[in-house]
């Protein structure tokens, strides 16, 4: 008898352990639907923090290019509505020409620029953001598994706030956000 006293303890702690890591398995896989906001997860992690001053500063370079020919044209358009404050005479129709030539080639140079600066700054983003938006995606698809839905949805443009457990819907962006700065912390010790 005092054999199966002795047994017994070891096999009832055996039980309520494994009976507990079934409960919070469960727990885990209650999930239907993963939300995970991917803008947060790129860019508030370690690698796209160290991005992002860098991807300003080349949207700054563009912007600053916009703006000065935004700022010709609209000279120019406002001289030949008569909006100059100094101009206290009609303008020649020479001058006139000459205006609306100079707001035709700042609206073609505008929209070149504008296009160039597009193309450039989509490709920057993909050469600094392409690896981490890779890897966010790969772990937010191991995320959503581990916790048994494969639906995951990205709520980054969403403008209303989504709750964190709402009829089945789990937000994991916290938990992608750390395991992509671990896989990226592993992969590129040097940094």
């Amino acid at each position: 008898m005092n054999h199966v006293k002795r047994i017994a303890k070891p096999i009832a702690l055996i039980v309520s352990i494994l009976g507990l890591s079934g409960i919070a398995l469960a727990q885990q896989q209650q999930c239907k639907v993963a939300i995970v906001r991917m803008y947060d997860v790129i860019h508030g992690s370690d690698e796209g923090r160290s991005q992002n001053p860098k991807y300003d500063a080349r949207l700054a370079q563009w912007q600053a290019k916009v703006y000065a020919i935004q700022r010709e044209l609209n000279a120019a358009s406002a001289k030949l509505k008569g909006e100059n404050e100094k101009l206290n005479r009609a303008l020649s129709q020479a001058e006139i020409s000459e205006l609306n030539n100079t707001i035709i080639v700042k609206g073609k140079e505008l929209r070149q620029v504008s296009s160039d600066a597009q193309s450039d700054v989509d490709a920057y983003d993909e050469l600094l953001y392409g690896p981490i938006r890779k890897a966010a995606s790969e772990i937010a698809k191991e995320v959503a598994a581990e916790k048994g839905t494969d639906t995951v949805i990205d709520a980054s443009s969403l403008k209303a706030a989504l709750p964190a457990s709402s009829e089945g819907n789990c937000n994991i962006t916290s938990e992608v956000t750390e395991r992509v700065n671990a896989k990226l912390k592993t992969a590129s010790p040097t940094k």
